[in-house]
């Protein structure tokens, strides 16, 4: 049978009655056009053009190079302390940088690791509160073999074997082993280089309640458990008192996010941890022999180690005090910076602010413990420091890491493209991006309008290829703190907390800005002269006999008293 169709008499204008004109098949910019033209042509579509998108808005154009400086600044994170080069920490890096190229957050770390491994449970500053004293819990993430972490963690690792005479193993342990070594040693210092299996087995059901036994632990609070009794044998009971424990781990940061969970930073163990993530381009360094200006470095690391722990060991008990306006000015930095983050409505920011102010106290006490004239009372100038580090730093570290934690690349399309993104430094291609995403094209295009819409990425187009490229903004959720009203990045009062500005952004971090470029004082103690006539220096004789140290005596150290309060 033959088939026929109606069409119009010769001389009308034809057209297809199918009219099918959706956004799911074209693009906006097209559509409207297709709607204007029927307009034209005096039909009327029955549809409404839709409004601009992105995609017809005028894009940016940039050169490689400034893709390039946009992606870096992105990943410049870097940690500031500006201390003194009489200081540990920069004694520690200074011998560090000329034997590995490692990133110099690794070594400031590690030099702070050692000064809290140095002490025990009666290194203490007591506030109305609570106890706090200088244990800290740090994890290096970074790319594997590249970052340089294991060496990092191995030199740390030495030091402290080698001033202390006490092994450290990369231990392995269940909760139940855990417990039973706390109550026979209850000052321990946990060393990993690689931390990824440990991780992995402390979520085992065997290992049940270790997270809770980790925070008392850090907290320095007395514990008790008592085991199961198995047929006639009475129960097991294991107590800790007076515990004091750091840990000095390393892993990347993909098996960080496989193994942990939101749960390890809910219940507040991950809380505790200083993370150290940095991201940006390092220098590397060519391989080389070891030199005797390397060798003379390593001495004066040796000797400025030996004369802390020989110190905090002489005594029974060091306690800090506060120096003049120093724990006024503290409580006006943590609060504020409570103020700001509660304005957000973040739990996990919020939570991540509350427990930075015992960093920043653990992270003052060890720098007053590193200067050349060790010391027990806290300053501004320290005080200030620590809140910058944790500020300018950890908190932005640790909110990255719960970010990728919280990405759902197998069933969520916008995270995997923002994992794709972020792998790739904060700049990407569209092809390649596409191609790594390995998302079907229509579902790759609504995620980017998405993103683009909801400002999480900025589409921008290569000057010279036209090649449309995909940059990460930075975050919207940042700590306002706008209310201090900064006036200049040098103030004449550096102890003012009128003039904090924070952000947990990769872009563009805003800072307490009164702190950057702090004029440190000489660190002297806040003594009268006459005590510091009174002072006994004891000399320290070197030897050194095939590239090892031996400390003979004991090291010079000022023996610190309390202040007039």
């Amino acid at each position: 049978m033959k088939r026929t169709c109606w069409t119009k008499p010769i001389g009308e204008k034809q057209m297809n009655t199918d009219i099918r004109l959706t956004n799911d098949r074209l693009p906006n910019d097209v559509y409207n056009a297709a709607l204007e033209a029927l307009t034209a042509e005096g039909i009327n579509p029955g549809r409404t053009p839709l409004p601009e998108t992105h995609d017809t808005a005028e894009v940016k154009e940039l050169t490689v190079d400034e893709i390039r400086n946009r992606k870096e600044i992105l990943k410049d994170r870097r940690l500031q302390l500006n201390l003194p080069p009489t200081h540990f920490v920069s004694i520690y890096c200074n011998w560090m940088s000329g034997i590995t190229d490692g990133y110099a957050e690794y070594q400031i770390m590690g030099a702070l690791w050692l000064i809290s491994s140095f002490c025990h449970y009666n290194v203490e500053t007591r506030l109305k509160q609570e106890v706090v004293r200088p244990n800290i819990v740090v994890t290096l993430l970074g790319r594997s073999t590249t970052s340089r972490k294991t060496t990092a963690v191995n030199k740390a690792r030495q030091i402290h074997e080698s001033v202390t005479g006490n092994y450290l193993p990369n231990e392995d342990f269940s909760t139940e082993g855990y417990l039973e070594s706390l109550s026979m040693n209850p000052v321990q210092h946990h060393v990993r280089d690689e931390v990824a299996g440990f991780l992995a087995k402390i979520h085992k059901q065997y290992n049940e309640g270790f997270n809770e036994l980790e925070c008392a632990i850090y907290d320095g609070q007395d514990f008790r458990k008592v085991l199961a009794s198995k047929g006639n044998k009475t129960p097991k009971v294991f107590e800790v008192q007076a515990p004091y424990v750091t840990k000095l781990y390393a892993t990347t940061p993909q098996n960080f996010c496989k193994f942990m969970e939101i749960e390890d930073f809910l219940c507040g163990k991950e809380y505790r941890t200083l993370f150290v993530f940095p991201t940006y381009q390092k220098p590397r360094m060519a391989l080389g022999v070891e030199t005797q200006a390397d060798n003379d470095n390593w001495i004066k690391v040796l000797e400025r180690a030996k004369s802390i722990y020989s110190f905090i060991h002489s005594q029974k008990k060091v306690e800090f005090h506060f120096g003049d306006g120093a724990l006024e000015f503290y409580s006006d930095v943590t609060s504020k910076i409570e103020e700001a983050a509660d304005k957000l409505d973040d739990d996990v920011l919020s939570s991540a602010v509350g427990r930075s102010q015992i960093h920043i106290l653990k992270l003052a006490m060890l720098i007053e413990l590193g200067k050349e004239r060790l010391s027990n009372i806290i300053t501004k100038e320290s005080i200030a420091i620590a809140a910058n580090a944790v500020i300018s730093y950890f908190i932005p570290s640790l909110m990255d890491i719960v970010s990728q934690m919280q990405e759902d690349t197998k069933t969520n399309m916008i995270e995997k493209v923002l994992s794709v993104i972020r792998r790739r430094g904060g700049a990407v291609q569209h092809t390649q991006c596409l191609h790594d995403s390995k998302l079907k094209s229509r579902d790759f295009a609504e995620v980017i309008e998405t993103m683009i819409e909801s400002e999480t990425i900025e589409k921008i187009i290569e000057t010279k290829t036209k090649k449309p490229y995909y940059i990460l903004t930075e975050s919207k959720k940042s700590l306002d703190l706008s209310i201090f009203q900064p006036s200049t990045k040098n103030p004449s009062n550096p102890s003012n907390p009128q003039n904090l500005l924070v952000s947990h952004d990769k872009k563009n971090m805003e800072i307490l800005e009164t702190l950057n470029n702090i004029t440190l004082s000489d660190y002297a103690h806040q003594e009268n002269s006459e005590s510091n006539k009174n002072k006994e220096t004891i000399p320290c004789e070197v030897e050194q006999y095939n590239n090892s140290l031996n400390l003979q005596k004991s090291p010079n150290f000022i023996s610190t008293g309390e202040p007039e309060i």
